[in-house]
């Protein structure tokens, strides 16, 4: 049986791992904005911006993305 604080280290853990996927996915949103038309980038700005609101990435994080997108289009 885990003792309480195994399980707040595992929670960590697994927050951290949750975290480094969304942070992937907003990556693999700006590849697959790079390999699309630029009438979709409004659509991965879109998505960036809701993973913002959820909190998966910070506002620094999504203006780093969003200029990353901008740029790459």
């Amino acid at each position: 049986m885990l003792t309480l604080i195994e399980c707040q280290k595992k929670s960590a853990e697994i927050k951290a791992i949750n975290s480094e996927i969304k942070k992937e996915e907003a990556n693999a949103a700006i590849i697959e904005a790079e390999e699309q038309p630029v009438n979709s980038l409004v659509d991965e700005i879109d998505k960036l911006h809701k993973l913002k609101i959820d909190g998966v990435i910070s506002d620094e994080e999504f203006v780093s993305f969003k200029e990353k997108l901008i740029t790459n289009s």
